[in-house]
């Protein structure tokens, strides 16, 4: 057999498998399908969503959480962590997503410890961003530097301080 027949056929067969090995997932994308699955087995819902941070647009991962079917909350407002702590922020690097929806007065003084607890525990490196709808509560996250019970802790802890 001729030198060059085989080199052809290795050539022929390497053509055809390598797309197919191209076509699997990265490590980080097979880590990143099972973080959102087992978010949702645990009945949290994951969405894309952009956030307008002082170093540009960025899209990240939102976990949320629904309210009970009987609480709906009469609020609809998101916190940004900002680049830099101003005295003009809501607190410290923490501030409104847009200024015409804040939360109502009742609820500040919670958002201040709850944002206090996040600096304190280090969680603010990978949670950019909290969000309070009627509906849901949600968390913009990196998706990385901590596990996802924390995130269902922190959302259901979120969820129950503001079904009250």
């Amino acid at each position: 057999m001729n030198i060059w027949v085989l080199v052809i056929i290795v050539g022929v067969i390497a053509m055809v498998v390598g797309p197919i090995f191209m076509l699997q997932p990265s490590a980080r994308d097979r880590r990143l399908s099972q973080l959102r699955q087992t978010a949702a087995q645990k009945g949290m819902s994951v969405r894309l969503g952009s956030l307008a941070l002082t170093s540009g647009k960025r899209t990240l991962a939102v976990y949320s959480l629904a309210m009970p079917k009987s609480t709906q909350l009469q609020v609809n407002f998101s916190l940004i962590q900002q680049g830099f702590i101003h005295d003009l922020h809501f607190n410290q690097q923490w501030d409104w997503a847009n200024k015409k929806q804040i939360a109502p007065a009742k609820y500040q003084r919670v958002l201040f410890a709850l944002l206090d607890q996040l600096d304190v525990d280090n969680l603010n490196k990978h949670i950019l961003g909290l969000e309070f709808t009627p509906t849901s509560v949600g968390v913009y996250w990196d998706e990385r530097g901590m596990e996802i019970e924390k995130i269902e802790e922190l959302l259901c802890s979120y969820r129950d301080i503001f079904a009250q």
